[in-house]
């Protein structure tokens, strides 16, 4: 009589086989998780001891390069905001933009600023007239607290554009910093060449 017997392996060995292996995954898990956890101490700690990184922005949102603050450039930005809203307008929009400008005006120059405007208003709504100023250079002298404007001017009456050299001369002064003139200069006489 043949007789088959059947070799069954132990479970005790393949438990065993399969517990060291979950612990192998466990422990390798644990030295990553470790060693990750130190790498990301030492990190934060470092930008923890650094300082702040301060970035110096101008009114119209560049970057100022580290050095001496220029005044002449700080005057300058000043005066190009007061010449794009005193001398570029439509005839639909010339109130609201000659108001914009009456921000760059000290009290005490309103009453003439406003006769001269009102002028200008009056002329744009019954001509149809529109202006437009492109500036070329702004030289600022502080001592004699004067700017002189080159640049080219179009001025369209009724559709009829017509251009021309723009040479403006701006006196200005310093007084109280508003949320509509943050720079605090302000224009206290124009003379057009």
């Amino acid at each position: 009589m043949e007789t088959h017997s059947q070799l069954r392996s132990a479970k005790f060995p393949n438990m065993m086989s399969n517990l060291m292996h979950s612990n192998q995954f466990l422990k390798m898990f644990s030295f990553y998780s470790l060693s990750l956890s130190i790498i990301t101490l030492v990190g934060l700690t470092l930008l923890i001891n650094k300082g702040p990184e301060v970035i110096t922005i101008s009114m119209d949102g560049n970057f100022i390069e580290k050095g001496e603050p220029k005044l002449e450039s700080f005057v300058e930005s000043a005066l190009r905001e007061y010449i794009e809203s005193r001398y570029r307008w439509e005839p639909e929009n010339v109130i609201e933009r000659l108001k914009s400008s009456k921000a760059f005006i000290l009290p005490n120059t309103e009453k003439i600023f406003e006769d001269a405007v009102s002028k200008v208003a009056r002329f744009s709504k019954e001509k149809l007239a529109s202006q437009k100023v492109f500036i070329d250079e702004v030289k600022v002298d502080l001592k004699s607290r004067s700017a002189l404007i080159t640049g080219t001017r179009v001025t369209s009456i009724q559709n009829l554009p017509a251009a021309g050299e723009l040479r403006l001369e701006l006196s200005f002064d310093s007084g109280p910093h508003t949320q509509k003139n943050p720079w605090g200069i302000y224009v206290t006489k124009e003379k057009e060449d």
